[in-house]
């Protein structure tokens, strides 16, 4: 199970460095979403669960309801995944702008 905490990702400067060791990605991760995607849609059986998504999303905007939507979508590809997490309203992880 990997723990996510949102309050680690307030700031697009850094929220890949703190993905990168999150997942132990390769060394030639990209330090982007689409770059997040080919490393993590490979993988099965990823456990996440996702702590306060608000305060990121609050930081991040547009970019940070990007990211929700990766994971979700990480999901829905892939039914071995699972994503946990308390959704305030105020979210969107639909919204991929």
């Amino acid at each position: 199970m990997i723990i996510i905490d949102g309050r680690d990702m307030l700031n697009r400067d850094t929220i890949h460095d703190y993905l990168k060791n999150k997942f132990n990605l390769s060394a030639h991760y990209g330090e982007n979403l689409d770059a997040l995607w080919d490393e993590l849609s490979e993988r099965d059986g990823l456990a996440l669960v996702f702590l306060h998504a608000d305060e990121m999303v609050d930081a991040l905007g547009p970019y940070g309801n990007a990211l929700l939507a990766l994971f979700r979508d990480l999901v829905q590809e892939n039914p071995n995944n699972r994503l946990f997490y308390e959704m305030p309203p105020s979210i969107d992880p639909g919204c991929k702008n």
